[in-house]
């Protein structure tokens, strides 16, 4: 994923998404997008100026349906400037496909939602909220 964003391939990108994807991303805030809004909103984010991609630190395997991967990332705020922090994402897959994903501020919230909730992450199907 991280050479596809590297080298621009958003179609590449976009295949590595599973086609009932929902996946959050710093930049996106709370609300999970699709895999096709998701490279959209890579695609637009690029071009801004001061835009970061998050910075991976570690990533591990949690299970075969799971990982955990660390780093920075962050977003832009409001009222100009930029709000960045350590961050923790599970990414769920299904048909060795990324199908969930979901960030938090601590590793222990992480693991925690992935007990919790499986593969789905907590997020709902229909309307791409986070039930957790």
């Amino acid at each position: 994923m991280s050479d596809a964003f590297a080298e621009r391939d958003w179609e590449q990108l976009q295949g590595l998404y599973h086609p009932e994807a929902k996946l959050q991303a710093v930049m996106a805030g709370d609300e999970s997008l699709s895999g096709m809004e998701l490279v959209s909103a890579f695609r637009r984010a690029v071009d801004e100026p001061g835009y970061r991609p998050p910075s991976w630190s570690s990533a591990r395997d949690i299970d075969e349906h799971a990982a955990l991967v660390t780093g920075v990332a962050g977003r832009r705020l409001e009222h100009r400037g930029l709000s960045e922090g350590s961050r923790a994402w599970v990414m769920t897959f299904r048909d060795d496909l990324l199908y969930r994903s979901r960030f938090f501020a601590t590793v222990d919230e992480a693991l925690r939602c992935y007990r919790d909730h499986g593969v789905d992450l907590g997020i709902s199907e229909g309307d791409g909220t986070s039930t957790a």
